[in-house]
């Protein structure tokens, strides 16, 4: 079955992250409410893309976006980003708006636009992806491993430092890397250039 008709198709997207029988809900993992105990809501499905530095995360992204793209599927983006600078850059226009009690603040181009806000460490990622997702079919995140989405670890052995992948000391649904490792039972291995394979497993995640 087309990825794109069941990605592409939101409302039956989120029907699905809300049965009960399924392993997954491919916003939040393990079925759950939001960490204050609300109401789940209209979830948007994310799935976490994880790995050590230079493990070629945002790379794999970057040919899997258009890929999905083409399919007819809405894709967003969130770049876990820790150490992110505060809004009220010093010496730039908006960072005095913003130091002036501002906020959120938008910086408007031509083409682009960017809003910068404080915020606050009570609202959770998912709150977030629901709010400023809401026309997207499927949200990619680069980073969070320690997150509440279920997971794919992309790895890549380095040259100078011996790893292992996080698969068993983290729970991951695949591994996506070109190297011979030992992958946990049921974990599924797939190549980075299997681009079609990743894109199904993604529709076997909500099905």
């Amino acid at each position: 079955m087309d990825v794109a008709r069941i990605i592409g198709d939101a409302p039956r997207c989120r029907k699905l992250a809300r049965t009960p029988n399924l392993p997954y809900n491919l916003a939040f993992g393990p079925l759950q409410a939001y960490p204050d105990g609300s109401e789940e809501g209209e979830m948007i499905p994310a799935v976490s893309f994880i790995g050590h530095h230079d493990s070629g995360k945002t790379r794999l992204l970057s040919r899997l976006i258009p890929f999905l793209v083409d399919r007819g599927v809405r894709v967003g983006a969130v770049k876990h980003a820790p150490h992110l600078a505060a809004a009220e850059e010093p010496g730039t226009d908006s960072g005095a708006l913003a130091a002036a009690g501002a906020e959120p603040v938008l910086l408007l181009g031509e083409s682009d636009a960017v809003l910068r806000w404080r915020r606050s460490p009570e609202e959770g990622i998912e709150r977030l992806i629901d709010r400023l997702f809401p026309d997207c079919d499927l949200v990619l995140v680069e980073g969070l491993k320690r997150g509440p989405f279920p997971k794919i670890e992309v790895f890549r052995r380095g040259r100078e430092i011996a790893r292992e992948p996080l698969a068993g000391e983290i729970d991951v649904i695949a591994v996506v890397t070109d190297d011979r490792i030992a992958a946990p039972d049921g974990t599924a291995v797939l190549s980075p250039n299997d681009l079609p394979g990743i894109a199904d497993l993604l529709e076997s995640i909500l099905l």
